[in-house]
């Protein structure tokens, strides 16, 4: 029936599955992951061994979702069960001077009760990467990714603002160098480019450079200086016809680098500076603190910076504070927590995030996991009126699924 011999394919089996509309259909296909990941072979060659890699995937998830719209208080939040299908390829070819990346997914989605939201491709997803070193001091990087999805939160990565669902796409250019000068010296440069657009929204432009120069003194310290170019472009959807030219800011960041071992296990690394951006002069700051258990990790990152969300004009000034522990208690069990809070300042708005994950990982076989996540956010206030302009201004907003994934390298000689 359903082959995997390439996307296209894939794509056809699942339309062909939300024509049905059955929940039978995926419970099915659950069982049959379940069965091929049970059967896959238990030993396998390393991904990192030199030459071509190929990885197919596919996960079934079941979610419960009790805020598909992100709507706000008093608009009538609206709850699903969702079942989820995510075929995805991996490729990669690895070498020591050279390595190439590469990896595409889509989500396919089947609601319970709102089948008009069922959608063979909800979210598209496309990473690439490639890292060349030409001679020994020398690593020059490349990557890129490409996003489509009718969930424009999903964007929001550094904002954590819900958006109402319309459909949204962002890509991204990146590359990079670092070059070690001697053993204790070296300096990374980095320019990005990324295009964000929401239906009925906002299109950014963010163009991103910056470069440091970061040195060792004794076993444990490391100091540095940085500076940073940020450059936002703001178009409406529909240009005047006399001009297509959209707002525009322009911020220079100069900051300090510090990072420093106190044991072997506890460190921290520290960026900060002054932000200067339309005649006004802002803290940028970076901290991390890091701590590794026997059998986990714990760390807290605080942030101060300027960003964007997807579909607004604007900057957005946002703070943050996060915090993430994992521990694994037997070889194939893995839970994790992540805590953080976010807040984000427009002018005379302000947003309010507070978000918490728990999330829980099973390998049943070397190519076979099991996936448990639960997922709570509260947003108080908005900076748009893309929620649905609740009186209130808070959105709530549970999300819980369980997942079966099933990959398997495979060596193409």
């Amino acid at each position: 029936m359903c082959s995997a011999e390439n996307t296209i394919t894939l794509q056809r089996c699942v339309k062909a599955l939300i024509r049905h509309d059955t929940r039978w259909s995926a419970a099915a296909l659950a069982v049959v992951v379940l069965i091929v990941g049970a059967l896959l072979p238990s030993t396998g060659w390393a991904q990192q061994e030199v030459g071509w890699t190929v990885t197919p995937s596919m996960a079934v998830a079941e979610v419960f979702d009790d805020n598909i719209f992100s709507r706000g208080e008093g608009r009538g939040r609206k709850s699903d069960f969702i079942t989820r299908v995510t075929p995805g390829l991996q490729a990669g070819y690895y070498s020591i001077p050279f390595t190439l990346f590469a990896k595409y997914d889509f989500d396919a989605e089947v609601y319970a009760r709102h089948t008009e939201l069922n959608d063979a491709q909800l979210r598209r997803r496309a990473t690439a990467q490639a890292r060349y070193l030409p001679i020994r001091p020398l690593t020059l990087s490349l990557s890129g990714a490409y996003t489509r999805t009718e969930t424009p939160q999903d964007l929001n990565l550094t904002t954590g603002i819900e958006s109402a669902r319309r459909r949204a796409r962002s890509y991204n250019a990146s590359p990079s160098f670092s070059y070690e000068v001697d053993p204790l010296t070296s300096v990374n440069g980095l320019y990005s480019f990324t295009n964000d657009k929401r239906a009925g929204g906002t299109q950014t432009d963010t163009h991103n450079a910056s470069i440091d120069l970061k040195r060792q003194f004794g076993r444990q310290d490391t100091w540095g200086v940085g500076y940073t170019y940020r450059h936002y472009k703001f178009n409406d959807q529909e240009p005047s016809p006399v001009s297509d030219e959209g707002s525009t800011t322009t911020s220079h960041v100069g900051s300090l680098i510090w990072s420093h071992e106190f044991t072997p296990l506890t460190s921290v690394t520290l960026h900060g500076g002054a932000r200067f951006s339309e005649g006004s002069t802002n803290p940028e700051v970076s901290a991390t603190i890091q701590h590794r258990l026997q059998k986990g990790r714990l760390s807290f990152t605080y942030a101060r910076s300027q960003t964007t969300a997807i579909g607004q004009g604007g900057t957005i000034d946002t703070e943050s504070f996060s915090a993430s522990a994992s521990y694994q208690p037997i070889r194939f069990l893995s839970f994790s927590v992540t805590p953080s809070y976010y807040r984000n300042d427009r002018q005379n708005d302000q947003s309010d995030v507070y978000s918490f994950g728990l999330n829980a990982t099973y390998q049943m076989t070397r190519w076979l996991n099991l996936v448990g996540s639960y997922r709570f956010s509260f947003q108080d206030g908005t900076l748009d009126d893309t929620t649905g302009g609740s009186t209130s201004r808070d959105i709530l907003r549970n999300v819980g699924f369980l997942q079966l994934v099933v990959s398997y390298p495979y060596r193409v000689d």
